[in-house]
């Protein structure tokens, strides 16, 4: 099997996303979580794609994961544009609280 860089799947499966290519999108997720039960893949590689796709519920999950595992990504929550579609959402300002940022 072919080793794939996380981030260039994760890149590829947002933009499959933010393109309406949800098929595309979905089959490289869960790709990296079909990898991710053999391996070791940083939970951050799964949110952009979930926040393209709009599918919050496992954005945040993903989110979770990321802050058990002091994934970096948090400390963008603030700045990063692809979080935009979920700030006014309550589980977005508790998850700002537990990273330290609220």
């Amino acid at each position: 099997m072919m080793h794939r860089s996380p981030g260039s799947l994760e890149m590829l499966a947002t933009a499959y996303a933010s393109a309406g290519r949800r098929t595309e999108a979905l089959r490289l997720i869960n790709e990296r979580k079909e990898r991710r039960q053999r391996g070791y893949v940083p939970p951050g590689s799964l949110i952009l794609p979930h926040l393209a796709l709009r599918d919050f519920d496992q954005a945040f999950y993903w989110c979770d994961q990321a802050f058990v595992e002091r994934w970096n990504i948090l400390t963008y929550l603030k700045a990063h544009p692809f979080f935009d579609v979920v700030r006014a959402d309550p589980r977005f300002q508790e998850l700002l609280r537990r990273v330290g940022l609220a």
